[in-house]
């Protein structure tokens, strides 16, 4: 409680000074939480959910929150009410409601960052509380190494996990920041600045590393082509080939041995993640296919795999020795989909097209052709990093994910806005003029 008291009582007092300050540092907060959590321990799980409680206070009593579209409302309500749908026909109603209380929190996330981030500089201040708060995360994967405390260690295996507990889920968050560092290093001429780019990257890459993350690997080599695809230049492929040699120089022969089992299929030491995540997609497709309207219900992905894969089991019944193991489909797309329907899927994935399409249209709006890339397209390169590893991660309900999104749309509130603006400054100047424009 005390924890709870002080973390409430500093977000007030910095979302009074400064509202988007405020919302930058909770961020910050939401992205290395899983640090904390390693450090402090049980009593920390929910200081993020009381410091956003506390700056959403400040900023309606202030009223600063506005502008959020009625489609984006619409499209949240909808999903959340496809959700409730397939929970009363579901396996177990109070899974549901747990769940949904959980993914309700991504959502007002989403909302508010829709409705509180009103300029270009503000949302370009949001991507440096996350460039800080992932660079964090990168030297706590090295402050692992360096200490042996990794978070998975064997005699087999070392991998670090800072931001999150799981190694995979922190390489899908370091990966998000590469993009975003690239848009820095070129949007300024400031060579501290550059070199501060330089230095953040090398961290996140070595961070990358430390985790042993297939799927960070394959996400940071998609990302890297990606932004080389968008403008292909010789400087480009230069920087490339830098960042190659950094992984072929920095990276320990088990790293690649590690990658390799992704070619040859073959897990090390007996090893069996690939074939286990091979099959909880196969049963999670057939639980889709059983459930193609309503789902399984939210949360209840766990309870239908069982009743599948255990003889005699029912569902909402789970064996003693199963109560405390995570079963997940490792992956956020078929597993939402298989809980909450087609329809429930088909909106879910509505929620990042919307967001990816903000991005891109924020950067049409600027016409900002003096770097080689556009902070919106910086943006949305760095939540496609997160949803192609959602192909392989169970992370639907991560609150950095719904961070990413609610920035898209807080990209497209930025843009509604400068059209309002530009059109009533048109509508002025017309109404100025000293004499009416006519054609002869």
């Amino acid at each position: 409680m005390i924890l709870i008291g002080i973390t409430f009582g500093v977000f007030i007092g910095l979302a009074i000074i400064s509202t988007h300050h405020a919302l930058g540092l909770w961020i910050f907060f939401m992205i290395t939480h899983g640090i904390f959590y390693q450090f402090i321990g049980k009593g920390s799980e929910h200081l993020p959910m009381f410091a956003g409680l506390a700056v959403l206070m400040v900023m309606l009593i202030r009223r600063k929150w506005a502008g959020v579209s009625l489609r984006l409302l619409v499209l949240i309500i909808a999903l959340i009410s496809c959700m409730a749908i397939s929970s009363l026909f579901g396996i177990s109603q109070d899974a549901s409601l747990l769940t949904i209380l959980v993914y309700a929190r991504g959502y007002i996330l989403v909302l508010i960052l829709a409705g509180a981030i009103r300029s270009d500089r503000e949302l370009r201040a949001m991507t440096l509380y996350c460039l800080a708060g992932l660079v964090v995360g990168g030297i706590a994967c090295i402050y692992q190494y360096l200490t042996d405390s990794f978070t998975i260690s064997t005699i087999y295996v070392q991998r670090a996990a800072s931001l999150r507990g799981d190694p995979n889920d922190t390489a899908m968050l370091l990966v998000t920041g590469v993009p975003i560092l690239y848009y820095w290093f070129f949007a300024n001429r400031s060579v501290p600045v550059k070199l501060a780019c330089i230095g953040g990257m090398a961290l996140l890459l070595a961070g990358i590393i430390l985790t042993g993350s297939r799927g960070g690997f394959v996400a940071l080599l998609l990302v890297m082509l990606l932004v080389f695809l968008h403008r292909p230049s010789f400087r480009l492929f230069v920087i490339g080939l830098i960042i190659a040699a950094f992984f072929v120089v920095l990276a320990p022969r088990a790293y690649w041995t590690r990658m390799n089992t992704m070619v040859t299929g073959k897990e090390q030491n007996y090893g069996q993640s690939l074939k286990g995540r091979a099959m909880l997609q196969r049963v999670g497709i057939d639980i889709f296919l059983d459930n193609p309207i309503l789902g399984v219900g939210p949360g209840n992905f766990k309870q239908a795999f069982l009743a599948v894969n255990l003889p005699g089991s029912k569902p909402g019944v789970t064996r003693s020795i199963n109560e405390e193991t995570s079963i997940v489909a490792h992956n956020m797309y078929l597993e939402f989909f298989a809980e909450n329907g087609i329809l429930g899927g088909v909106l879910f994935l509505m929620v990042f097209i919307l967001s990816v399409r903000e991005f891109l249209r924020f950067d049409r709006r600027r016409r900002d052709d003096r770097v080689g890339i556009g902070l919106g397209l910086s943006l949305a390169f760095a939540m496609g990093g997160m949803m192609f590893a959602g192909l392989f991660l169970s992370q639907a309900k991560n609150s950095v994910l719904w961070t990413m999104v609610g920035l898209g749309f807080a990209a497209g509130t930025v843009t509604n806005r400068k059209i309002a603006e530009k059109s009533v400054a048109i509508a002025s100047e017309t109404t100025d003029a000293p004499f009416p424009l006519t054609t002869a």
